[in-house]
């Protein structure tokens, strides 16, 4: 979970921190959540073989290599949010 709030944090402050409202996931750990949240982002709770697309910023992200509990999961997170990222450019 710390790992997972310091890689959002940076994430966070590198592409969304000039920018509020950026919705994104990391899945449902409330903690992780928060810091999100804290940083202005919106966080949308999120299963491992779903994604999250904010067409409005640009940004596309799942939770799937953290929480995915199989190759299938995985998958499923990864291509929906490769073929919702290619929808976006």
């Amino acid at each position: 979970t710390e790992r997972m709030k310091a890689s959002f944090t940076a994430f966070t402050n590198k592409f969304g921190g000039h920018v509020a409202g950026v919705r994104m996931t990391i899945g449902n750990d409330p903690g992780t959540a928060k810091v999100i949240e804290d940083l202005g982002q919106i966080h949308v709770d999120c299963l491992e073989a779903s994604f999250v697309a904010d067409s409005r910023h640009k940004v596309v992200t799942s939770p799937a290599y953290m929480l995915a509990g199989g190759l299938a999961e995985l998958w499923l997170g990864v291509d929906g949010a490769v073929g919702a990222l290619l929808g976006l450019v």
